[in-house]
Formats: structure tokens, C-alpha cells, sequence
């Protein structure tokens, strides 16, 4: 379909703080300046109506505040007059069938790689299935696509901030500084070289969302509200202080140390997690990333400790219980270590499920808490996991054994509405901390796992992982599973334990610790009377543990999960 000539066009506007911003239009491509600065090529435009504001996805440019309402629907007018929205191609394979459709130089329906499956995005944002035989792609007009918009909703929510670089000193010996400025910096390099942000949505820094000293004041009002619902006023004026006495006593004081930056990262770290998470809860990403530092999860109500200061992940999920479409949250954490400060903060609550796979080793692992008998308490007895390896040195299989086990059914069975994954990748093979196994790959297996949960929103927020590039080839791995399922999203199948791995390879399972089916046994045996899903797991850890060396888990395995769909 021959697109029309169209004459040059240009629109000016501005940004709430006074920027002069002017997009100038041409046959087939978009151009935007701020303040008659450089010209960058816009290949979309993304707009907010709620929050009146306007982005430019895959260009050099932030997003931009408009300064009214007025100006917003004027200028989307004149975008859609220009005929950006209306300009459709279909793309062919070599065999000449439709693959997808794209209007402008967006892309608005895909075709399923394995079935003859088109997804496309209606105004309301829901994802429609059109099937080939009942969806003639090469014959669409651009009447017939105005169904096909714009697709904001499948691109993940990513963000971080450069103020959390000031918090912190960066040292040559990694064990003296593991929780350095470089973690979060070096990580975002590795984002941007590798391209996965391309693809993504990237959140506007915090100056940036609140560039007036007013935004900015009443953003740290609200703040501060988020915060004090899991920590004590004390404590948040001590951080925001300064004040080095509300570091509880550890070996190494230096662990959790308080620099000039330290208050700003800290709030900026809190403020992006809520932000991502707006942006998922409002419809605007399927599942979200924070890229934050310092990490949260052994922050305790009045205390900071093993680099911790604001419990983000648990702030984020008290705030997310006040929402009237949320009822219940869970909290996944694959950090080595044991989140201490996020159990305290939710053991009595039977609205937040809080699992945690971590080291334990009797107690000489840090923190040293995480016991598998803590299981809750009161309302909230059964609503605490502790997945509580007894040896360092995990690997893959530990973990998918474990999800598929115990993590998912118990996940599934408890149907959260939102689910948080405290995500530390210092269980990576070749972290200095964390002495265990996982790959790259390991952490995108699970996160497919946690993918399949139903009706349910996915929000990340980054934890420890010391080792840089580590850091980077595990979190690239886990924006990409993410990122895949945004498109195409999991068949919500119930048995998660891959069956092709149990028939292609025996060997595999037969990989699995001895001490990891024992530990999980252990956990059956204290969670199965509060979690029917987990009925007749005993039995099956028992075949696993009688044979470990493959043959016989893979039938046990077989056996447990055959015939569920």
C-alpha cells in the first residue's frame, strides 16, 4: 500500500518547565528539537493523557511534560491529520505469507512464530486473538486497522537514575566495596550496548518527572508516607540525616556506610520502584523493572543493615495493598541471602505471600535468619517461605527443581494480583558473595516460571549481585524472557516443570543435589497443611531422593505432574 505525499509540517509546544519543544513533520519520518537544540529523529510518539505527558521511545530524547491538557489533544490531533496512524504495510515471509502489520513505523500485530495466531491491542489496551483463517492481513485497509493502535503496553518498564551513583565509594579490592556506584552504572552500559532498552520503556529520571520545586515537594511528601508505612518515622529522618546510628552493629560497619549521596540515592531508589510500578498497575507496561541502588530487602523498621537502608520491594508492595484493584501481593526473593527485613515487616499478613530461596547453612550464612520454621504467624501463619538451602554452591537445577516443586504451585495457588520479584543475582556463578551456581539462563528460567502465574502483574527490583558482569548478562536475561512475554505471553499452563526436560533428558534432574531435594522435603513437610497444591509432593521427593542420579526422578517426576493441564 503506496503511502500519499504530504507536505512538511511543523508543531510547536511546551513543557512545563517553560522548554520550547517543536516537531517537525515530513513525508515518512518525525523530527523533534528542545529549545532549538539538535534535531533527533522520532520513529514514535507515546502518549499519556493521565499524567499530560509525551515520549519519544527509541530517540535520544526524554519524555516531556505538557504544560496543559489542551496542549496534548491538539497535538495528537494534528499527528493523527498528518496521517502518522493511518499509514499501513503488511509485511510478507518469502513465501509471501503476512507476518505482521505495521502502521507508520510501528509494528501492530505479529504473527505467533509457532501457531497461526495474530495478537493485536484494542483501545482498551486487552490483548484480542485473531486467528489466520478469520483475519485477511493482506487485504486490511486503513479503515479496517484503526482497531490496530498504538502498543505502548507491551513494552517492559525499566528505570534508574544517576543520583544513585552518589551514594557509596567505589573500591579496587570488590570485597572491601561489594555495594559500589559502579554496580547500577556499569549495569545501564551494559543495557544500552547490548539493546535491550531499545525495546523497552525507560522511565524519565526523578528531576526529570518532578522538575519543579513544587512537583518535587510534594513527590517527597508522598514518599515519605510510602516509606513510613514499613519503617519508623525515626528511621527515615536518621537516612535522610545522615545518621550513622541507625546502622544496626555488624562485623564490618563499612558494609552499610553513609556517605554525602547516600539520602538522595536512597529516596530515588524508593521512588523508582513505586514509578515503575504505576506505570505497570496503569496499564502502560506488562511487567516492570527497577534498576536500583542501594538494595532493600534486610532493611528492618528501624534500622539499616547489609546495605540496606528503605525496604524498597516491601515499601512498594504495602503501597500496592492500598490500590482497590489489589488484594493480595506476593513477594519473590532469589537473593542469596535471606531477606530478614521484608519477613519482619509482612509475617502476620495473609495478603502478602513472601517466598525466599536463600543460603542459609544453619545459620552461618548472613543474615543468619530465613529458618524453614518460620513460617508466619497469627493470620499470617503458612504466608512465609523460606526455601532455606543448607550448603552454598546451588546450581540451575537446584532452582528449577525448587520452582517447579514447591514455588509455583504454592504461587499459583495463592493467586496474587501483583507479584515482586526481589531480584539479586548473587546467586550467579562467579559472584564473590554468593558461592553458588546460577547462570544467566537460570535466572530466565525462572523467570518464565513466575511468567505463568495468571492474571497476575510481574515487578522487579534489583537486590545484590556483585560481580559486573554478572550483573549484566543475568539482568539482560531476565529483561528478555520478560520482554518476550510481553509479546507473547505464557500459556498458563499448570505444570511448570518442563515435561520436554524430564523425556529428553534424565540426566539433567539426576544434576540435582542431594541436600536440595532434602531441604525441600523439609519445606513440604511444614507447608503441606497450609498448602493443598502440595499434596502427594512428599511422596514424589521421597522417589526423587531414593534415585537421584536421574532415571528414577525423571519417572517420579513423570509421574507427579502427568496428566495436569
Amino acid at each position: 500500500m503506496k503511502k500519499g505525499k504530504r507536505a512538511a509540517k511543523s508543531i510547536s509546544f511546551k513543557s512545563t518547565d517553560g522548554k520550547q519543544i517543536v516537531l517537525r513533520l515530513t513525508n515518512n519520518e518525525a523530527y523533534c528539537s528542545i529549545d532549538g537544540g539538535d534535531a533527533h529523529t522520532v520513529k514514535e510518539v507515546r502518549f499519556m493523557p493521565k499524567q499530560q505527558k509525551l515520549y519519544f521511545p527509541g530517540s535520544k530524547l526524554q519524555g516531556v511534560k505538557l504544560s496543559d491538557k489542551e496542549q496534548l489533544d491538539k497535538l495528537q490531533s494534528e499527528l493523527s491529520s498528518h496521517g502518522i496512524e493511518n499509514d499501513i504495510s503488511v509485511n510478507c515471509d518469502n513465501r509471501n505469507q503476512p507476518v505482521s502489520v505495521t502502521i507508520g513505523d510501528h509494528v501492530k500485530a505479529e504473527k505467533h512464530s509457532e501457531s497461526k495466531v495474530y495478537r493485536v491491542v484494542n483501545e482498551m489496551k486487552a490483548w484480542n486473538r485473531y486467528e489466520l483463517e478469520d483475519c485477511a492481513l493482506g487485504d486490511l485497509t486503513w479503515r479496517d486497522a484503526k482497531a490496530l493502535t498504538i502498543c505502548p503496553n507491551s513494552r517492559l518498564a525499566i528505570a534508574w537514575d544517576p543520583l544513585m551513583s552518589d551514594h557509596g565509594i567505589d573500591h579496587d579490592d570488590i570485597l572491601e566495596a561489594p555495594e559500589r556506584p559502579t554496580r547500577t552504572t556499569h549495569l545501564w552500559d551494559h543495557l544500552l550496548a547490548s539493546n535491550v532498552l531499545d525495546s523497552c520503556f525507560v522511565l524519565q529520571t526523578t528531576q526529570q518527572s518532578f522538575p519543579t520545586d513544587e512537583d518535587f515537594n510534594e513527590r517527597l511528601r508522598y514518599l515519605k508516607e510510602c516509606i513510613c508505612s514499613i519503617h519508623t518515622e525515626s528511621h527515615y529522618e536518621k537516612v535522610l540525616a545522615g545518621d550513622t546510628s541507625c546502622v544496626k552493629d555488624e562485623t564490618n560497619s563499612a558494609e552499610t556506610q553513609m556517605t554525602k549521596g547516600t539520602p538522595k540515592a536512597c529516596l530515588t531508589a524508593v521512588d523508582i520502584c513505586l514509578r515503575v510500578t504505576d506505570e505497570v498497575m496503569e496499564g502502560n507496561a506488562p511487567s516492570g523493572l527497577a534498576v536500583i541502588r542501594p538494595p532493600g530487602h534486610h532493611a528492618g523498621a528501624d534500622y539499616a543493615m547489609g546495605f540496606c537502608y528503605f525496604n524498597n520491594v516491601a515499601i512498594t508492595a504495602a503501597s500496592l495493598l492500598k490500590r482497590p484493584s489489589v488484594n493480595k501481593v506476593a513477594i519473590l526473593d532469589w537473593d542469596v541471602h535471606h531477606g530478614n527485613g521484608i519477613q519482619d515487616a509482612f509475617y502476620s499478613s495473609p495478603d502478602i505471600l513472601y517466598i525466599s530461596l536463600h543460603v542459609y547453612a544453619n545459620g552461618k550464612f548472613y543474615p543468619g535468619t530465613g529458618r524453614l520454621q518460620e513460617t508466619g504467624n497469627g493470620t499470617g501463619v503458612g504466608h512465609n517461605i523460606n526455601i532455606a538451602w543448607s550448603e552454598v554452591g546451588a546450581a540451575d537445577v537446584d532452582y528449577d527443581f525448587a520452582f517447579s516443586t514447591v514455588v509455583v504451585p504454592v504461587l499459583r495457588q495463592f493467586s496474587p494480583d501483583v507479584l515482586m520479584i526481589s531480584s539479586g543475582f548473587d546467586a550467579a556463578d562467579g559472584d564473590p558473595l554468593g558461592q553458588c551456581k546460577v547462570t544467566p539462563a537460570g535466572f530466565a528460567r525462572m523467570t518464565e516460571h513466575l511468567l505463568t502465574i495468571p492474571n497476575c502483574k510481574t515487578i522487579a527490583a534489583l537486590e545484590g549481585g556483585y560481580d559486573l558482569n554478572c550483573l549484566g548478562e543475568c539482568t539482560t536475561s531476565v529483561i528478555k524472557m520478560m520482554q518476550k512475554h510481553a509479546i507473547i505471553p505464557p500459556k498458563p499452563t499448570i505444570p511448570s516443570l518442563s515435561m520436554d526436560l524430564l523425556s529428553n533428558s534424565s540426566s539433567l534432574w539426576g544434576s540435582v543435589r542431594p541436600s536440595s531435594v532434602y531441604n525441600l522435603y523439609d519445606v513440604v513437610t511444614i507447608l503441606q497443611k497450609h498448602w493443598s497444591c502440595l499434596d502427594g509432593t512428599l511422596e514424589f521427593l521421597k522417589e526423587a531422593a531414593t534415585d537421584i542420579r536421574g532415571k528414577e526422578t525423571a519417572k517420579a517426576l513423570r509421574r507427579r505432574f502427568e496428566g495436569i493441564t
